[in-house]
């Protein structure tokens, strides 16, 4: 007796993605992670017909998700959304192959099998049940080596009902010196995840011992790249650089190292504070000089990294900016002015300013330094500031940390979303 399939709930925005493709005629399916549809942790794996590469890009396009790029040789595109009422990004991974490993380099060729087999669940297209099984099987022995903890339940309860045959078994029984489908299928019913990470050796022996001369080079170049961190591309360049600005204790760092950890698009941060005095700049303050020749050089080099990075598509998050130049004033020495004035004129503009708010009276609670004038002074810079074709944002830092964050991933999707529009204009 088959078991009856449960009811998944998925989210607004999956719902109507899966919908747009259904109407566009496309043929796919997903991969995996049904159950958590209604609030996805990780990617969305969608397989489909190569032919419908195109049309796909355009449904996901028009309901406003931006394409990622990927490493080079790596057929896969990453597309990302963010939706600001449930401070959610929805990452879909769209591929045309059935394919294993951190670089997709084990190939199976067992795509069309898998799309002519897939069954309706609502409005979702799965595998079919044997054929799930296999795919998450491979999925984490050939991509992490090993059945994490809390998959294992999962994996041996689909074992049970699981069978050594279909796409995916015959294709491991055809490599020559592989373990056997029944060999992999057995330790699965016993749970024997120690031998399944044996098993999964003998797989990618085989499976390397099996390919081309050009096969190989190819994945030389591939794990070349991704050594250097050359794999991680994106379609978004130049990417966006955003300066976090405000006092101390209004959370710049905090912002920064929140929007590096939760956004879904590659990110980096980029320290760019240049007024700080070390040992160093105490030694050289007795040649006249030299303290504006190594600031002007730390200037130089962190701006070549913010360059690199942008150039990639990355956002890049600044960390105390040389705007805080402003903040010299008309009465600071001679020195000081014409220091400020050289970094102001040698910065980059960014592409979005977020100003962390908040009266001088609660920095000063915050942090206990200058004095609420002259935060207060400050602010009223801040809030002031222009510069070219920056876009800048005035965000309440006396907010949760939490709030602070989503409100500035709002100003970050906004931008990103004009460009989507602009490109599709």
């Amino acid at each position: 007796m088959t078991e009856a399939e449960p009811h998944y709930e998925v989210h607004g925005l999956i719902q109507s993605v899966f919908r747009a493709l259904d109407e566009a005629r496309i043929n796919w399916l997903l991969f995996r992670g049904e159950e958590r549809m209604q609030r996805p942790t990780g990617d969305i794996d969608l397989l489909i017909e190569p032919t419908d590469l195109d049309a796909a890009h355009k449904v996901l396009a028009k309901l406003g998700f931006s394409r990622q790029g990927s490493a080079l040789f790596v057929t896969r595109r990453a597309y990302v959304a963010y939706v600001a009422d449930d401070d959610l990004w929805l990452r879909f991974d769209v591929v045309t192959r059935v394919a294993f490993g951190e670089l997709l380099e084990f190939d199976t060729g067992v795509a069309p099998e898998f799309l002519a087999a897939k069954r309706r669940v609502g409005v979702l297209f799965l595998l079919e049940r044997n054929d799930a099984f296999w795919h998450l099987l491979l999925h984490y022995l050939l991509d992490r080596g090993d059945i994490p903890p809390a998959w294992r339940e999962v994996v041996h309860k689909r074992a049970q009902d699981a069978r050594a045959d279909g796409p995916l078994a015959q294709f491991l029984d055809r490599l020559p010196g592989a373990t056997s489908s029944l060999q992999l299928l057995g330790a699965a019913q016993a749970a024997d995840w120690q031998l399944l990470q044996m098993l999964c050796g003998n797989i990618r022996r085989a499976w390397l011992a099996s390919q081309t001369p050009s096969g190989h080079a190819r994945l030389r170049v591939q794990r070349l790249l991704h050594r250097f961190v050359l794999s991680q591309w994106t379609s978004f360049r130049p990417g966006l650089s955003v300066v976090v600005l405000g006092p101390d204790g209004a959370g710049k760092t905090t912002l920064a190292n929140g929007l590096r950890d939760s956004l879904a698009i590659p990110t980096k941060y980029v320290y760019m504070g240049l007024w700080k005095e070390g040992r160093l700049e105490q030694l050289l303050s007795y040649v006249p000089g030299l303290n504006l020749v190594l600031l002007l050089v730390r200037l130089v080099a962190r701006s070549v990294r913010l360059t690199y990075f942008r150039w990639r598509g990355f956002i890049v998050i600044l960390d105390r900016f040389t705007y805080d130049a402003v903040l010299v004033t008309k009465d600071a020495a001679w020195r000081q002015r014409v220091t400020a004035a050289l970094v102001l004129r040698m910065s980059q503009t960014p592409d979005l300013i977020v100003v962390l708010d908040l009266p001088g009276e609660v920095a000063f609670a915050r942090k206990g330094e200058q004095d609420v004038a002259t935060l207060d002074e400050w602010r009223d810079s801040y809030r002031a500031l222009q510069s070219g074709s920056a876009e800048l944002v005035v965000v309440d830092a006396t907010k949760s940390v939490e709030e602070v964050r989503k409100l500035a991933t709002e100003a970050i999707w906004a931008m990103i979303e004009r460009r989507v529009g602009q490109q599709l204009a």
